[in-house]
Order: C-alpha cells, then structure tokens, then sequence
C-alpha cells in the first residue's frame, strides 16, 4: 500500500481515539466539573472532528479505488 494512504489510515485511526475520548468527556462533563463553556467548546471541537474523519475517510476510500487497494 502507497506509504500516504498507511499515513491517512493511522491519521484516522488516531483521530477515531481521539474523537472518542472527547465524546467520553462530554458524557462525563458534570463529574469532569467542566463549565458551559468548556462544555460549549469541546461539543464544537468534536463536531470539526467529526467532519475531518469524514473527510480523511473518504480520501482513504478514493485513493484506495484509484490505487488497486481493498
């Protein structure tokens, strides 16, 4: 596999965790003592990081099609 897609895959893979544990800390956010506008500000950054793992999703899939690669 072309050593740019084997990036994109670990990008996403680490971005998956990441993503994660910040949903975590938002279910969490009362035991985390986090105020509004922590609260306010992670809802936002996991929603930019949703979309960005769209996209590195679908970078992955296109550059595997043009590539020959499952």
């Amino acid at each position: 596999m072309e050593q740019f897609i084997v990036r994109m895959v670990r990008e996403k893979e680490d971005l998956e965790g990441k993503l994660k544990r910040a949903n975590n800390a938002l279910l969490k956010s009362g035991e985390l003592r986090l105020d509004k506008i922590q609260v306010s500000l992670l809802e936002e950054q996991t929603e930019h990081m949703k979309k960005y793992l769209d996209v590195l999703n679908n970078r992955i899939a296109y550059e595997k099609k043009r590539h020959g690669v499952n």
